[in-house]
Parts: C-alpha cells; sequence; structure tokens
C-alpha cells in the first residue's frame, strides 16, 4: 500500500544503488542464523532499505536475454531471504507513537454485511475507523508507520483480502486516488512461483505467492490552489505471500505485501519491458506516455490516463510492507504471526503498513518534520480509502438485488 503522492516525501539519507548491482548494501542486521541453500550462496542482501535493485539482484525472468546464473540470487534464494527478514519485524514493540487519525466525521458509511430484503436493514451504517500513526527505528533509517483495527461484524477479512493481497497495485489504483496508473510490466508465473515457494523455507508458512514489477504513477498535491509539482513514477517490484486456514484451505489467515524499489534503467535490454512502459524518455527527462499498441491487457488509455498525457514525470523511491491478519480463530503455539496481535479482542482484523520514501523533485526542501507528518497522514488516509471502496462494493451488489439483476 503506497498512500498519497504526498507519501512519498520521507527523505531519507544513504547513496543509491549502481546501475550495474555492485557493491549492494548487505543485510548487516539480518543474524548468522540464516539458513543457506548451498556453500556458494551469495551474502544476504537487506532489501528493506532505498537502494533501488538492479535487475541482477532479482531472480531471473524467461523475458530476460541474459542466463539465470548472471543472476545474484534464485527465486527459491530470494523468497527465503526476503520472507526471512520480514518474518524477523516486530510489529508490535520498538515505535514511537504519533497519535491517532481519524477521519473527519470518525467513521465510514458502509452497507451491512448481509442483507436480506428489508429496506431498513439495508441502510448504511456508521463503522469507526482509527489509526494509528507510528514512527519505528530500523535499519538505519526511521519509517513511518500505521496500524489498525476492524471488527468482523463491520468488515469481512475477506473484503480485506480481496483489496489488499491480491493484485495490490492495480487495486491500489482503482481506491487511491492520487494514483491514476498502475502499470504491470513484468510478472513471473503463478506456476513458477509456486513450485519456488514449495522448495523454500517457508513452505510451511505461505501457500500462494503473486510478484512482478509495476509502475506507479502518482499525481502531487496542489501548492497554494496550483498544480506546481511534476506527477511522480515510482518502479516497484511487488511481492504478496498469502497464508490460508488449514482446517479451512480457501480462507484467508493473514498476508504480507512487500513493494521493493527497482533500477528501472537496469530492464533497458528487457523488450517486453520497454514496450509496456508507460514512461517515455526525451533527452535529460520523462514524460508519461500510454501508447496505444502498449503489450498489455489495456491497449488504449482512459479518461484519467489521457489526461495526464504527455506530462512531465519526476521518479522517487519507496519500500513499504504491509501486514493483513484476519481474526484468528484459534491461538496457536506454532504460529509466530499470531502472537503479534495486539487487537483490541479475537473479533478484530488487523492491518499494518510502514514506509521509507522519498519523492524527489521540490519536495525534498520542506522539513523533515513537515514531510513526516504529512506523509503519516497521508497514509493513513488509505484506511479510509478502503473501507469507502468496500463500501462502494457492497452498494453495488445491494442496487443490483434491489433491481433483480
Amino acid at each position: 500500500m503506497t498512500g498519497l503522492g504526498e507519501a512519498r516525501d520521507q527523505i531519507t539519507s544513504g547513496p543509491a544503488q549502481p546501475h550495474d548491482g555492485s557493491n549492494p548494501t548487505l543485510g548487516a542486521d539480518i543474524a548468522s542464523d540464516h539458513v543457506a541453500t548451498t556453500d556458494k550462496t551469495p551474502p544476504v542482501r537487506q532489501y528493506l532499505d532505498l537502494h533501488r535493485l538492479s535487475r541482477l539482484w532479482l531472480p531471473h525472468h524467461p523475458c530476460y536475454s541474459n542466463e539465470a546464473s548472471d543472476h545474484s540470487v534464485s527465486l527459491v534464494q530470494f523468497f527465503n531471504n526476503l520472507f526471512t527478514e520480514i518474518q524477523r519485524i516486530d510489529f508490535d514493540e520498538g515505535f514511537r507513537e504519533q497519535g491517532t487519525w481519524c477521519p473527519k466525521d470518525g467513521h465510514v458509511l458502509m452497507p451491512p454485511l448481509v442483507f436480506r430484503g428489508d429496506s431498513k436493514q439495508g441502510q448504511a451504517m456508521p463503522v469507526p475507523v482509527s489509526v494509528e500513526r507510528r514512527i519505528k527505528p530500523m535499519n538505519k533509517a526511521m519509517w513511518l508507520a500505521r496500524s489498525s483495527t476492524h471488527c468482523g461484524a463491520h468488515v469481512e477479512l475477506s473484503e480485506l483480502g480481496e483489496l489488499l493481497s491480491q493484485d495490490h497495485s492495480r487495486n491500489e489504483a482503482v481506491y487511491t486516488p492520487s494514483v491514476y496508473d498502475a502499470n504491470e510490466l513484468l510478472s513471473w508465473e503463478g506456476e513458477e512461483l509456486l513450485k519456488a515457494l514449495r522448495s523454500s523455507n517457508y513452505r510451511d508458512k505461505f501457500q500462494a505467492v503473486e510478484m512482478a514489477v509495476f509502475q506507479m504513477f502518482h499525481v502531487m498535491p496542489k501548492v497554494i490552489g496550483f498544480n506546481l509539482l511534476q506527477d511522480r513514477v515510482f518502479h516497484v517490484l511487488v511481492v504478496t505471500a498469502r497464508s490460508y486456514h488449514a482446517e479451512s484451505p480457501a480462507e484467508l489467515s493473514h498476508s504480507f505485501t512487500v513493494q521493493l524499489p527497482v533500477d528501472y534503467d537496469s530492464f533497458s535490454d528487457v523488450a517486453i519491458v520497454q514496450r509496456r512502459s508507460h514512461a517515455k524518455k526525451t533527452a535529460s527527462s520523462q514524460c508519461y506516455h500510454f501508447p496505444s499498441d502498449a503489450d498489455s491487457p489495456r491497449s488504449r488509455p482512459g479518461a484519467v490516463e489521457q489526461k495526464h498525457q504527455g506530462k512531465k514525470l519526476t521518479e522517487g523511491t519507496y519500500v513499504s510492507l504491509e501486514r493483513l491478519l484476519g481474526a484468528p480463530k484459534a491461538l496457536s503455539v506454532h504460529d509466530d504471526t499470531r502472537r503479534q496481535t495486539n487487537s483490541a479482542n479475537d473479533n478484530h482484523h488487523r492491518w499494518d503498513m510502514m514506509t521509507l520514501s522519498t519523492a524527489e523533485g521540490m519536495t525534498r526542501k520542506a522539513p523533515e518534520q513537515i514531510q513526516q507528518k504529512e506523509t503519516l497522514v497521508a497514509i493513513a488516509k488509505d484506511v479510509e480509502y478502503v473501507l469507502k471502496h468496500i463500501a462502494k462494493q457492497r452498494q453495488d451488489r445491494l442496487d443490483r438485488a434491489k433491481t433483480g439483476e
């Protein structure tokens, strides 16, 4: 989850990774008990930071012209390294609380979960929204974070999961006002991902995984009523891992979604990426360009994309991690994730998110405290956006039911 365009203003120090992928930041904070798959496994890279990942520091893809041996990790090694880093993050401890955010009315109006034909039962009810804003020092940086719980009587985990745990980036473009295009550049096939997952150390932790490289396009907020800031483009590798209940394999238990910054220039010789790209370089700058012959499911730009056609872009960088936890059916001593619930009671789902980002451009000149404050508000608003979108989905179903469609 990425939030509004202003949620990319957080600046952190540190040089960017070279385009050739040399001298990467290695995971000094990752303990030495990490499981290596072979004696020749390279040092574990720290993924949760703002250093852009070169293509060769990611798993091989069949569309690449180079050999798989040119890459620093296999798909199995990548899963082992990334999931180990994620699993060691404590979502309860080590945070500096920054207050609670609520929408203006303190709630979102939502149609009831179950509609039985009674007009009164079909009326929208106020669902409270309260988001804890937090800062977590981690990996030598200050991560901006939020946490919220959602009563199972108000929102089903399946409703949250459909938006947050499946096709994450495209869904984000649907419910987030500042995102006007989520463009998939490259994706790994489901069978290949599942095979690697089953060969990894996390075969018993997760049962499904998605992985793709996306271009995310954001419109920036107005300054004193004027559009003074260029649109932003972010290139990210999006990985979502899902876990299901053992006694009910089709029912989601929890999920993680991580977005890692990638070095777009390192994909310059990947034909499919260049054909699908919506960022066109002209001299020293780049602009938004939705090609009519794009090699993607969407062959023509919609009204929103057309509005931004030809506008200049500034490239930003972000990394984020989201966790969605369903209200536990029963606590298991073998489930480490369930030990970190900290919910009001067992009937609440929990949604956590943390991020580092830099939107570059003029926004870098803003004082750090102002950037942090605006970013914390921006990522908190994502919770409201998601609940409003779920409310709209319910209302659409009610309207269809009333008309007999």
